[in-house]
């Protein structure tokens, strides 16, 4: 990677140019940039190892060679189809404040954003601050607007996940192989979950005295993952910016016609959600009941929430595999063949794709940045 995340964090340039500063500087960017890379990495590399050892290499390379390509060609269009909806999704939250940004600097945000999204813990959370402050500084909107917009739209998503929840449950608890006790610990848990995403909307939208507090701590704990942040960001001023971003938060929720789009294509992208497994599994020939896709897709957005390791690497794989298996009759290697397929699909080619624009994008906007400061300088 060539960009300095330095300069992305920083409002303008560092105008510092000692050699001793900038040894300093490419020293701390390597180490954050290959320690944060190289751990979902290892650990994929590691669940991977473990997955093919565990299974009959001869009935998984027989496996893979019967797929239809054509079928997961079809798989393979989820993720370029979700980037565009999630741009679409934040550029809607956007215009309906009627300031305008341009569709592609929304479109690169949400890849810096997806890219920062895999270098912190859980799968797709963790990157909104900096893709936020990278349009921020690719338009004329301020930091706190464009955070609110990111965060106005993941609201928008979240409570279409409590609904997707609440309907897994009803349609998947029939068809558990497992005892009544055990499928009421499961809708006791589906509860509380629901009741845990309510409660922070209600903090979130009417009693944010107590949202604060835990929006705050969100943003210290990044800023402690990312030292960059960490040395950057003025976080002695931290409650009062962050009421200012609530006000910008808030306009949001007045334009019922922006809330109710922005959910339509949150119901769309769940869509995808689900087309992408069932399409691999008939890539694979191999028939799986509806139900059991639904549970699956449901309970691996879940865990990638509350995953420990950078992008869900080593939890996701296991996760799924663990579900397929445990709950259906589907051969073992099948199992394995799709595990792979799907996070070399939906994650891995999009950590590749994402971090080769992220690159490009960020060294633009260095660019930009040092040709601002010298115009500036010289008049």
């Amino acid at each position: 990677m060539t960009y300095d995340l330095d300069r992305l964090i920083s409002i303008t340039p560092t105008t510092d140019d000692s050699d001793s500063h900038k040894s300093s500087t490419a020293s701390i960017d390597r180490k954050v940039r290959w320690t944060r890379v190289s751990v979902p990495i290892a650990v994929t590399a590691v669940t991977l190892i473990g997955m093919l050892y565990a299974v009959d290499m001869a009935a998984l390379a027989e496996t893979m060679d019967g797929v239809d390509y054509g079928l997961l060609a079809l798989a393979a269009l989820k993720v370029p189809i979700q980037v565009f909806l999630w741009t679409l999704r934040w550029h809607l939250v956007i215009l309906s404040r009627d300031f305008q940004v341009s569709f592609k600097h929304t479109f690169m945000a949400v890849i810096v954003r997806g890219f920062f999204n895999n270098l912190t813990p859980g799968a797709g959370t963790g990157g909104e601050p900096i893709g936020a402050y990278y349009l921020s500084l690719k338009s004329k909107l301020s930091f706190k607007q464009t955070m609110a917009s990111t965060a106005s739209e993941r609201l928008c998503q979240g409570l279409v996940f409590v609904g997707i929840v609440v309907i897994t449950g009803i349609i998947v608890v029939p068809f558990l192989p497992v005892s009544s006790s055990i499928i009421w610990t499961i809708l006791a848990g589906a509860g509380f979950f629901c009741i845990f995403v309510i409660l922070m909307v209600y903090l979130s939208i009417y009693n944010f005295r107590y949202g604060r507090s835990v929006v705050t701590f969100i943003i210290r704990a990044i800023a402690w993952l990312i030292p960059p942040l960490r040395r950057r960001w003025d976080l002695t001023s931290l409650d009062d910016h962050v009421d200012e971003w609530h006000g910008e938060f808030r306009a949001f929720f007045v334009n019922r016609k922006a809330v109710f789009w922005v959910t339509v294509l949150s119901l769309i992208n769940w869509g995808f959600d689900l087309a992408q497994p069932y399409f691999i599994f008939k890539a694979l020939h191999v028939e799986v009941p509806i139900w059991l896709i639904i549970m699956n897709a449901t309970i691996l957005r879940i865990g990638g929430i509350f995953a420990i390791i950078p992008g869900g690497a080593g939890m996701m794989e296991g996760l799924n595999v663990a579900l397929y298996a445990g709950l259906s009759s589907i051969p073992a290697e099948a199992i394995v063949a799709e595990t792979i397929i799907f996070r070399a699909l939906d994650a891995w080619l999009l950590w590749f794709a994402s971090g080769l624009l992220t690159s490009i994008g960020l060294s633009s906007l260095t660019a930009e940045l040092t040709k601002s400061k010298v115009v500036q300088e010289a008049e």
